[in-house]
């Protein structure tokens, strides 16, 4: 079959979580409709009974590297400790650990230790560009800090995107570091310890027909390794 409008949404044999072959159809590529589109289909696995919800970890369960990676089951916090001993570095995961020491230092800034509560005690606020030059006047002696030395300027604009203002040696900083991928990795579980505590919603091995809608009519018999379909 061939069709220039494309599947338009994807439909499959069966009820899986009400899954909806409409509200789940295909999101736009990156060149709009006509480009290709994505489906997303998410099966949710049935906790087992007494068994505990998992936090942190996650299944991956795919045919391209080895299914049975991640089964090593390695304690959470045992990983949390490893990153923070190996991969951060003093005071960079200082904002994770307290996300909201940002937010309220950033009210103090602006606003003061005993600053408004309510949008009516709001006095007059200087413009952008003033407060930013009277912050770094005040901030100008301040002793060097091992993060890195970011200015986010806003110049008002209801459609602004803030510029960020960096120096060299904090951008160069920025680039080296890597994601954390390799400790990442270990909090997936692979299809072993998963099947400990989950009942599939599709079991492994199980066959589903799957049907491409085009304005042709259905277009079936898609591999499901297939990247994309072009009917």
């Amino acid at each position: 079959e061939n069709d220039n409008a494309g599947a338009r949404y994807c439909a499959i044999i069966g009820e899986l979580n009400n899954w909806s072959p409409t509200d789940n159809c295909a999101g736009e590529g990156h060149l709009g409709r006509d480009d290709y589109g994505y489906w997303l289909v998410i099966l949710e696995d049935k906790l087992r009974e007494a068994e505990t919800a998992e936090e942190f970890y996650f299944q991956e369960y795919n045919y391209v590297d080895d299914f049975d990676k991640g089964d090593s089951c390695v304690d959470v916090d045992e990983l949390m400790k490893r990153i923070d001993d190996e991969y951060w570095e003093p005071g960079e995961d200082r904002f994770i650990k307290a996300p909201f020491e940002a937010a309220s230092k950033l009210y103090e800034e602006v606003f003061g230790p005993n600053g408004p509560e309510r949008e009516e005690e709001l006095e007059e606020i200087p413009d952008a560009e003033t407060r930013y030059k009277a912050w770094k006047e005040k901030h100008k002696d301040d002793p060097k800090s091992n993060l890195p030395s970011f200015d986010v300027i806003d110049n008002g604009k209801e459609y602004d995107i803030f510029n960020i203002v960096d120096d060299p040696v904090s951008r160069e900083k920025f680039r080296k570091k890597k994601p954390p991928i390799a400790y990442w990795i270990e909090m997936r579980k692979g299809r072993k310890a998963w099947m400990k505590k989950y009942l599939p919603a599709i079991s492994h091995g199980s066959r589903y027909r799957v049907y491409f809608n085009t304005p042709s009519g259905p277009l079936e018999r898609v591999p499901a390794w297939a990247t994309y379909v072009l009917p």
